[in-house]
């Protein structure tokens, strides 16, 4: 997380590019992850030039992004979401908005990271045991996506290497 001088060198960095964006009457829209502590403050000098801001992640590898199938997960202003779905729409596989504060997004980004990083976590530790007890992580494998058990089954846990 960001301390006081990374939040404060982020607003700067903001304030120096809103003219630019106060000029086009448009929005910003961000598809990273962003620091929390840095958004409020963000937020309030975007509101005060009069610009949407909006915040995007998406959840997908980078083959499912140039296929069109991330998923988005968006937050901020009800009307610069409406205006943006066609661009999710054209981008992506589906849109979950997350709410108004474009923080929500950021957060809801980091726990879906936890989450994955958690499943690789489960995926090892039960491949150690089974292996540490004569079982081979091939065949652990096999039978923890097997279509019947289906354990592995979403396409987040499904392996993107041979074993």
């Amino acid at each position: 997380m960001e301390g006081g001088t990374g939040s404060l060198a982020c607003i700067a960095k903001v304030t120096r590019h809103l003219c630019k964006f106060q000029e086009m009457h448009q929005s910003h829209t961000m598809s990273t992850f962003t620091s929390w502590p840095c958004g409020p403050a963000t937020i309030k000098l975007y509101c005060s030039a009069g610009i949407f801001f909006v915040c995007a992640p998406v959840f997908g590898r980078p083959p499912a992004a140039m296929s069109g199938e991330v998923l988005w997960a968006p937050a901020g202003p009800p009307d610069a979401l409406q205006r943006l779905q066609p661009y999710f729409d054209a981008m992506g596989r589906g849109t979950l908005h997350l709410g108004c504060q474009p923080y929500m997004a950021s957060v809801m980004k980091l726990s879906g990271n936890f989450f994955i990083a958690a499943t690789i976590e489960t995926i090892a530790e039960g491949m150690t045991l089974a292996e540490k007890n004569g079982i081979s992580r091939c065949t652990s494998v096999k039978v923890w996506a097997h279509r019947r058990l289906a354990l592995i089954r979403p396409s987040c846990y499904q392996l993107q290497t041979p074993v």
